[in-house]
């Protein structure tokens, strides 16, 4: 059963791979995109239990082939909403539209992203009390550190979004512009924000920043398959040294006795789909179908802040959260799991609902493509950042995801007009 099912996945691998290609002047190429993304990551994490019980040996449990179905099912769903959208032509930049026309200013961009910077470390420094040596203590030492009120403190906050929209925007203009000096000031603050992010162990936000720059230097450029497949299988490494960071610190590095069993997927990153998926079948709650509320009343629920409303009603997802860990108040939960789409697909229409959910939502994957390439920089910035955001999808819930996006795209748009400010003059009869 496990080959069988491995087999399957290579075969959505290849088929989903080959679907994903983009028609650019009559000929088919691959792309950086983040429907390509999408397959990919769904495959590795699908893939961590069978690699698990193969090379790890690890129990089997009387999940195993249930879980294998629905996952198979997701891919079912992702190759047909490629089939309906994948293979429609790449939509052609507006050149003429008062984005793509905007000017690039360099002075403003260093200030935004000097600001943003500075938030997040004087945010970051103000939760761990102002001591700098705590930045190599273990990632989770912050949310040890509560104030008065008893809650937890905002060293995780979605400000970390803005250096992240500031640093990309500015990579778009210092490459139109073809300023090394600025490519470089740039990139040292990307650098500045991830190392210090992997420091604390939080490979999700350092992770964020690099790869939307990466989206960001191959967009719209062909690309190697082969290359970018074994770059995918090298970074589960880098990602598993983070890991290590994150549950010791580099202060304790050396009391960590490395073994082979260590790198097994199911024990890190890439293993979160069947973990969530062997929790949610152990806790047995059977609460009724959720028939899309997930998907919808949560998603709007959730944008509020809990600033502004104490008690904002839990997500189906931090639900399964206090249900796994016995809590009846939201605030009693100080850890929280992964998540996982093909879990929130079964509570909320069972296993009828995985393909048509996984199809819904890949074609909205596409739609925001096309979309975005005619939006000029912000666009960009924001077809960048959707690449990171297909690989948080295996392991967040969607309420938080489009919480995510949204803001994102809300923040960077407020900073391209800072960035951008000013057009270039409209030309007269084509002169």
């Amino acid at each position: 059963m496990i080959l069988m099912y491995l087999m399957a996945l290579t075969f959505f691998l290849v088929t989903g791979v080959k679907l994903c290609k983009r028609k650019v002047n009559d000929r088919f190429r691959y792309e950086l995109s983040p429907r390509l993304i999408l397959v990919i990551s769904y495959c590795i994490y699908s893939s961590a239990m069978p690699i698990s019980r193969l090379f790890f040996a690890s129990a089997e449990t009387s999940y195993d082939e249930e879980y294998m179905m629905a996952q198979l099912l997701g891919a079912l769903g992702i190759l047909i909403g490629l089939i309906i959208r994948g293979r429609r032509p790449k939509v052609a930049r507006d050149k003429s539209s008062k984005e793509s026309a905007r000017v690039f200013q360099p002075v403003p961009a260093i200030i935004l992203m000097t600001l943003t910077m500075g938030i997040v470390i004087f945010i970051a420094l103000k939760a761990l009390e102002w001591n700098f040596a705590a930045i190599f203590f273990p990632y989770g030492y912050e949310l040890s550190l509560l104030r008065g009120d008893e809650r937890p403190t905002v060293f995780g906050a979605i400000a970390y979004l803005f250096p992240i929209s500031s640093v990309v925007l500015s990579f778009i203009g210092a490459r139109n512009i073809k300023s090394k000096n600025q490519i470089m000031t740039t990139l040292l603050f990307a650098g500045l924000f991830s190392i210090f992010y992997l420091l604390r162990g939080s490979r999700n936000s350092a992770g964020m920043m690099i790869i939307s720059l990466i989206g960001v230097y191959f967009y719209s450029k062909p690309i190697n398959i082969k290359k970018l497949l074994l770059f995918c299988l090298l970074t589960y490494f880098v990602i598993y040294g983070v890991g290590v960071v994150r549950s010791f610190g580099f202060s304790r590095l050396n009391d960590v006795a490395f073994q082979l069993e260590m790198f097994d997927p199911l024990k890190q990153e890439f293993g979160t789909n069947y973990s969530v998926f062997t929790k949610w079948k152990e806790t047995g709650r059977d609460d009724g179908l959720l028939l899309g509320k997930s998907y919808t009343s949560d998603v709007l629920i959730n944008m509020v802040p809990m600033r502004f409303w104490p008690d904002r009603p839990p997500t189906a997802a931090t639900q399964f959260s206090m249900g796994y860990f016995g809590k009846v108040y939201k605030g009693e939960l100080t850890l929280g799991l992964g998540f996982s789409p093909v879990v929130e697909s079964l509570m909320n229409f069972g296993y009828m609902g995985i393909i048509p959910v996984f199809a819904l939502f890949c074609c909205l994957v596409t739609f925001l493509e096309s979309w975005f390439m005619r939006k000029g920089a912000w666009g960009i910035v924001c077809y960048a950042f959707m690449i990171p955001t297909m690989i948080n999808w295996n392991r967040i819930d969607m309420a938080i995801l489009l919480k995510i996006f949204i803001i994102f795209s809300v923040v960077s748009k407020i900073f391209s007009m800072f960035i951008f400010p000013r057009s270039k003059p409209e030309l007269i009869d084509g002169r």
